[in-house]
């Protein structure tokens, strides 16, 4: 399983949309699929699509096989 990292460096977008932006590779629907399985965590919480991630958030998205 692949494990990202990402430390959010501006507010304002959604998680789904913001991931988009940081996977140019990945399809938004497949970056929401993630983060309705549970993949997409913030301090060891899942997060859901319409989170807004803050300044200094770190985003951790796993990619399974």
């Amino acid at each position: 399983m692949e494990e990202l990292c990402f430390e959010v460096s501006e507010e304002g977008e959604r998680v789904d949309k913001y991931l988009a932006i940081q996977l140019p590779d990945k399809t938004r629907s497949f970056i929401q699929k993630l983060i309705k399985e549970g993949h997409v965590t913030v301090k060891d919480i899942p997060v859901k699509a319409n989170y807004k991630p803050r300044i200094g958030d770190k985003l951790y998205v796993e990619i399974p096989p």
